[in-house]
């Protein structure tokens, strides 16, 4: 939708998605090797992932298509 509604962050959000997905890989290959730590970074991680992506980052491109919507 963001590439399709030519958001102009289209690249930079993507981004930022590889990089989730690369850290929930990196979670995953420490949880295989009983990584006792990592529960917690992952808590954390996922947490501010959440807080901040969606109220930032998401929110910019809910506004981008409301500004669309008006013109």
């Amino acid at each position: 939708m963001m590439k399709k509604s030519e958001f102009p962050l289209y690249e930079v959000h993507m981004q930022q998605h590889l990089f989730f997905k690369q850290k929930l890989d990196e979670f995953k290959q420490a949880l295989e090797y009983k990584n006792e730590i990592v529960d917690e970074q992952m808590l954390n991680f996922l947490r501010k992932w959440f807080v901040v992506h969606i109220s930032e980052q998401d929110k910019q491109y809910a506004d981008y298509i409301k500004l669309r919507r008006k013109k």
